[in-house]
């Protein structure tokens, strides 16, 4: 799930976050963006993959991969906070 304390705004359909706890500023290419949207805390990698590939023309299979690592890297930038859920939550 994204962090509540990020300001974002779109521009030209890309995502940038500035994380004033950090003093910086990420910029989300389209692809990202998208998958930045999905990570409410309720969706999981899965059906974020499952909506990205309607969005590009693809499989779910064929795109699950980037989008595993698009999060990945989510969280180890720490823009993604655990959801309530538990540690064990599958959600992003």
């Amino acid at each position: 799930m994204r962090r509540a304390d990020l300001d974002t705004r779109t521009v030209d359909g890309e995502v940038v976050i500035l994380d004033r706890a950090k003093g910086v500023i990420h910029r989300l290419n389209a692809t990202a963006s998208c998958i930045w949207h999905d990570c409410d805390g309720k969706s999981t990698a899965t059906e974020i993959a499952t909506r990205l590939a309607a969005r590009v023309q693809s499989t779910p299979d064929e795109v699950l991969g980037d989008v595993i690592d698009a999060i990945a890297n989510l969280e180890r930038l720490g823009l993604l906070a655990r959801p309530d859920k538990g540690a064990d939550s599958p959600a992003v």
